[in-house]
């Protein structure tokens, strides 16, 4: 079991950073974070403004990371699909 004094730490350093941790204990794992962040990320929303350059961008890569995912779900194949346009263009 987690250290109450432990725990607590964690906590404080979750609420002053904003960051988010992944704690395992008696084997089973928990992930936390600050409440606002988790019902943004229950509601699949988060607002831009007030979002540093570097968390704008990791936004961004997750945003197009999960269209890629999408994509190939979907089977489509983007590099055969620029390829068939790309030679139908140049012939």
């Amino acid at each position: 079991m987690i250290q109450s004094h432990v725990f607590q730490e964690v906590l404080d350093l979750v609420e002053k950073t904003g960051d988010r941790c992944v704690m395992v204990a008696d084997d089973k794992v928990f992930a936390i974070m600050g409440l606002a962040q988790y019902r943004s990320l229950l509601l699949g929303e988060r607002d831009i403004i007030g979002l540093s350059e570097t968390e704008l961008l990791e936004k961004i890569n997750r945003d197009i990371a999960r269209w890629r995912s999408a994509q190939v779900e979907e089977g489509i194949d983007m590099v055969s699909d620029y390829d068939s346009i790309e030679q139908g263009i140049n012939e």
